[in-house]
């Protein structure tokens, strides 16, 4: 039976990492001198505002973007990594909401909806803060360290995400109609033979 609270943690993490991915260490200094930053304001808005919300793979492809982000040292390899974790991020995100609304009874959907929020806003804090934290020191920590934190989220999602059941709905669509009944049993909390 599916653990209604690792769903619940799932999604709130995912938005968590969605609102985390919006801060920004644009402010500080190291990464606006090693990405040669200083003044161009459409291009600093550019590497921070790409977002792709579309199609599949989401915390995957938001990994591969973290990393280049992480492990940039170059304008043009800063901008490929927002774009990634952009297209990622979108994905995931789409995905996650659709996914636990799919899996999750009908009486929690309304309160699941406001944690969703909530943990958004939360995770976009927590970025805040570590950025706010790490703008006292200097180099490379003060942009590398923030990127680099989005791998508590990601390892969260993906530990939880891997082994909770498929969205009925999908698996209805691709011909496991058994699998659905049981899911759907699991969900509700009834014997599969009811009806």
């Amino acid at each position: 039976m599916p653990d209604p609270n690792s769903t619940r943690i799932a999604c709130a993490t995912d938005m968590t990492l969605f609102g985390y991915d919006y801060g920004g260490v644009i402010v500080t200094d190291d990464f606006l001198d090693v990405l040669h930053l200083y003044g161009k304001t459409s291009i600093i808005s550019t590497v921070t505002a790409i977002r792709k919300k579309c199609i599949l793979w989401g915390t995957f492809i938001m990994s591969i973007g973290a990393i280049l982000q992480i492990a940039g040292y170059g304008l043009s390899q800063m901008i490929v990594g927002r774009v990634v974790a952009g297209i990622g991020n979108g994905i995931k995100t789409a995905t996650a909401l659709m996914w636990q609304g799919e899996t999750s009874q009908a009486k929690w959907r309304g309160g699941l909806v406001v944690t969703k929020l909530i943990m958004c806003i939360a995770g976009y804090s927590l970025s805040t803060l570590i950025t706010f934290a790490f703008f006292f020191l200097s180099g490379p920590i003060t942009w590398r360290f923030p990127h680099t934190f989005q791998f508590v989220f990601i390892s969260i999602i993906i530990e939880t995400v891997s082994w909770l059941p498929e969205s009925p709905r999908w698996l209805i669509a691709h011909q496991f109609p058994n699998e659905a009944r049981v899911i759907l049993a699991d969900i509700e909390d009834l014997d599969i033979n009811e009806r």
